[in-house]
């Protein structure tokens, strides 16, 4: 593949070398480097890179969780709305408050609690684990 960069100017890129790089991780960012230290399991997830206000999911005995960064402590629960099973993790977080982004039922993430319906049920909360760079999402007994 021939790509003109000025008129008198060629650069040659092969395509090969090109997938190579996008497929191999970078080990310049914080997260990459832990990566390649910790071979995450499937209800753990990297600390770094995940800032305040933000969400991410993992898996519990085969349930899908969303874990809530909330100023800086980390809270999960189960990731469907409680009303008609609507993704959280694609809802807004506002402070500890998760609104649901269907019909914006809105739960406390920290204990669960249903805050405004139309849901009624409070979600199933989950314990979270952080040693180091690791956090890791537990089911509460």
């Amino acid at each position: 593949l021939r790509i003109p960069v000025l008129v008198r100017d060629t650069v040659d890129v092969s395509l090969a070398d090109l997938f190579a790089k996008a497929d191999a991780p970078s080990t310049d960012r914080p997260e990459n480097i832990a990566s390649a230290l910790h071979e995450l399991a499937a209800n753990e997830f990297h600390v770094a890179g995940f800032g305040p206000g933000q969400i991410k999911l993992v898996a519990v005995d085969g349930a899908t969780v969303a874990v809530y960064n909330v100023d800086g402590a980390f809270y999960a629960t189960h990731n469907e709305c409680t009303h008609v099973g609507a993704p959280l993790s694609e809802g807004d977080l506002e402070g500890s408050t998760i609104v649901c982004p269907w019909h914006a039922s809105c739960f406390d993430v920290t204990t669960g609690a249903v805050l405004k319906g139309p849901a009624k049920v409070p979600l199933r909360v989950y314990r979270v684990v952080v040693d180091g760079e690791v956090g890791r999402v537990e089911p509460k007994e």
